[in-house]
């Protein structure tokens, strides 16, 4: 609890520190240094809470969610200190710029994915009852993002000062994340097997492979765009906005809503309140989101053509030029933010009037 009332803290201090015009002036790290201290201190406890209970375990196998919570929260731990507390403070030119894209790219890929990971890792067998598909697969995909992951930062900053064989490293790298994409989706299909019928009454099944799709399509996108052929178009461009929210919305918060559908009834010991508000969430979040994304990477590669060094355009006639994709992203935006409001509004009428869960009831939802 200690940590939860820290934690809030952090998150409405942070933000009430930006709206007053306190910032450190970081990508991903906007925050002032003294709220970045308790966010510190939040992380810290969190991963020690995390260690200390696997330690006291029971079980002498450690399962892969596991493996994937306690790395996520451990890099989290080491990567926010770096970023926030460290890099602003003690390097500059391009030693700062090399290491912001290593913090950066980290929160995504050695935090959100992890953790994002361990959420499908968990949920999927305990609502499928199936086992998971293949451990020594799930492995492999582990040990391939702590392998790769932390070399792709640099890819933010191609043609840039930074050693061009430390760009050639990021881009190897970067193609080299397929194997661990790979091996979740692989394994995910696999743990599926003669549950795919669940696909049409479970909500929890839908977001996870709504998920999975956009994960697919991640994979593919962001090593692809990591090519110096493709970097020249697309970086600096409304193209990687529409990637980050791919990963981010598309994948993991996918997920996190999947696991929240299925504990949410277990926590509050009622039944969802309504099936037809969650599929007025599912979809309106797969087609806001399809709307968003579609929109600005076609904004980003007309974007990208028009700043291409043979065209000479100034940056502004591409922002004229862009403008009528972002009315059409705006219109995916409500209607992500719609589906949105239907979840809360379900969770909250769930906790409040959802029918008591009894007898078989219980067995079937756990």
């Amino acid at each position: 609890y200690y940590m939860w009332y820290l934690w809030a803290i952090a998150t409405f201090g942070g933000y009430f520190s930006l709206l007053a015009g306190y910032s450190q002036g970081v990508e991903v790290g906007e925050w002032p240094w003294f709220i970045d201290i308790i966010a510190q201190i939040v992380l810290t406890l969190t991963t020690i809470v995390i260690f200390m209970t696997i330690a006291q375990r029971k079980e002498k196998h450690i399962y892969v969610s596991l493996w994937y919570l306690t790395a996520g929260f451990t890099w989290a731990t080491l990567n926010y200190a770096l970023g926030n507390l460290i890099n602003p403070y003690y390097f500059t030119g391009v030693d700062n710029a090399a290491i912001q894209g290593f913090y950066l790219h980290s929160v995504v890929g050695l935090w959100i994915t992890p953790t994002g990971t361990a959420l499908l890792y968990y949920f999927l067998p305990v609502i499928t009852k199936n086992p998971v598909y293949s451990h020594k697969l799930s492995m492999l995909g582990f040990w391939g993002l702590a392998l790769f992951y932390p070399f792709t930062g640099a890819h933010h900053y191609l043609f840039s000062p930074i050693d061009t064989w430390v760009q050639t490293i990021t881009i190897m790298s970067s193609m080299m994340l397929i194997l661990p994409v790979w091996s979740v989706i692989t394994n995910q299909v696999g743990t599926m097997r003669g549950k795919w019928h669940m696909l049409s009454s479970h909500i929890e099944i839908k977001f996870m492979i709504l998920g999975a799709v956009f994960y697919v399509i991640t994979c593919f996108q962001g090593p692809t765009q990591a090519l110096r052929s493709m970097q020249q178009i697309v970086h600096f461009t409304d193209w990687v906005v529409g990637h980050a929210h791919l990963a981010i919305y598309g994948v993991f918060t996918m997920w996190a809503w999947a696991g929240i559908y299925y504990i949410w009834p277990k926590i509050t010991g009622r039944q969802l309140y309504s099936q037809k508000l969650a599929g007025w969430h599912f979809w309106l979040s797969l087609i806001g989101f399809a709307i968003m994304a579609l929109t600005l990477w076609g904004a980003g590669l007309v974007q990208g053509g028009m700043l291409s060094l043979s065209n000479n355009v100034a940056f502004i006639d591409t922002v004229k030029a862009i403008s009528p994709f972002w009315m059409i992203r705006s219109v995916g935006g409500w209607l992500m933010i719609t589906g949105s409001i239907c979840f809360v509004y379900n969770m909250y009428m769930t906790a409040k009037v959802g029918k008591p869960i009894e007898g078989d009831l219980v067995e079937a939802i756990a």
